[in-house]
């Protein structure tokens, strides 16, 4: 028997891997020397992404409740442009993660 690789990093049809891991290196790479803060989506662009916006936005993706609402979700922000809007959206800015890195409230926007 073969043995099933698992490849989650990118997901079907993305050229980029999957922002949630790309978020996650943001926040692994923190007590580095120089630690990332840049992620590259799927239309080419590099992106200035902060270890809190990533923290929030992964707890963001985690939060929805229906698959359907994640796949589009993380199809959004695998481009430039829905990244930026999440980004630069006040509604992120209202979000407060707690340490578990779970959204407060476990309130989802689509839930």
């Amino acid at each position: 028997m073969g043995m099933k690789i698992d490849n989650d990093e990118f997901a079907p049809g993305y050229k980029q891997k999957k922002m949630f891991i790309q978020f996650s290196k943001i926040e692994d790479s923190q007590e580095n020397l120089k630690p990332l803060d840049t992620v590259k989506t799927d239309d080419g662009e590099i992106v200035k992404v902060t270890c809190e916006q990533a923290t929030k936005l992964k707890a963001l993706e985690r939060s929805f409740q229906k698959p359907v609402d994640k796949l589009k979700f993380a199809d959004a922000i695998q481009q430039s442009k829905g990244l930026n809007q999440w980004l630069n959206s006040p509604i992120l800015a209202m979000f407060e993660v707690d340490k578990s890195d779970d959204l407060i409230g476990n309130s989802s926007i689509y839930s």
